[in-house]
């Protein structure tokens, strides 16, 4: 690769010697593109973990054990990785879209700035992992395990993560448009700063949570437990709180406007 880089340096100067330079350079090119796919068939052969920025497009990694693997990077587009163990992997800007991850242990694994777009992630163990800047749109996720997860500013619109178990994750600033977390387990949660509309939180468990600054218009929490949740300053204008639970919420300057409150009453 240095050798490659000092041609190339070459090329850019004029000289005598710019078609020999030009020769080695395509060659040079080629060998690291077989290097690459040696790379790729070595890691697809499961003769190593690590496999950073390789093209393993469609591939099927179900059940295999990742544990610790480097795969930053990687293109990872449509791979079934259905049961696959990738915990403590480095994934960090890999493209994961429309791949199976259904019951794949991702604990503790980087994720940040991955694309995980239409993923499924159905009853995944992410706990600990760190999804910070992720694209997880559209992800079908119920039943998946986040808890003390990092997810701050991931895009969630239209996610799906019902009947998560989010204790404890950091959510800050994420965006969660559409997004559905019913009968999701939310406890002590980091929801501030979040934005979205018509995020369906139904039935869920937010006891302590915390909501500062959160944007959750038309938001659907109906016979949801908010209790000792944080609301300061947050805006539910025309949520449905409708059966919740806000005993001891802390509501300071929290924005209620045309929201259905929990004794069904519309919020002026």
């Amino acid at each position: 690769m240095a050798t490659c880089q000092i041609i190339g340096e070459v090329l850019n100067r004029p000289s005598r010697f710019s078609l020999a330079a030009l020769v080695l350079f395509m060659a040079c090119g080629f060998a690291v593109a077989v290097a690459a796919q040696d790379r790729e068939a070595a890691f697809l052969a499961g003769e190593t973990r690590d496999c950073p920025g390789c093209n393993l497009d469609g591939a099927n990694l179900k059940m295999r054990d990742l544990t610790d693997a480097d795969l930053s990077g990687a293109i990872l587009s449509g791979v079934n990785m259905h049961r696959a163990i990738l915990a403590n992997a480095n994934l960090s800007g890999a493209k994961i879209d429309l791949s199976n991850l259904n019951k794949t242990i991702l604990r503790r694994a980087d994720l940040s700035g991955a694309d995980l777009s239409e993923t499924l992630l159905y009853e995944a163990d992410a706990s600990g992992a760190n999804f910070t800047g992720a694209n997880m749109f559209r992800v079908l996720a119920g039943r998946i395990r986040l808890i003390r997860a990092n997810l701050q500013e991931a895009n969630m619109h239209y996610a799906f993560f019902e009947h998560g178990f989010l204790n404890k994750a950091d959510l800050s600033g994420a965006i969660l448009d559409d997004a559905s977390f019913k009968g999701a387990r939310m406890n002590g949660a980091d929801l501030s700063g979040v934005v979205g509309e018509r995020t369906f939180i139904p039935e869920a468990d937010l006891q302590s949570a915390n909501l500062t600054g959160a944007v959750l218009k038309s938001a659907n929490l109906y016979g949801s437990n908010l209790t000792e949740a944080n609301l300061t300053n947050a805006d539910l204008s025309n949520a449905t709180l409708f059966g919740a639970n806000l005993f001891e919420a802390i509501r300071t300057g929290t924005v209620f406007s045309g929201a259905t409150m929990p004794d069904n009453t519309i919020h002026p």
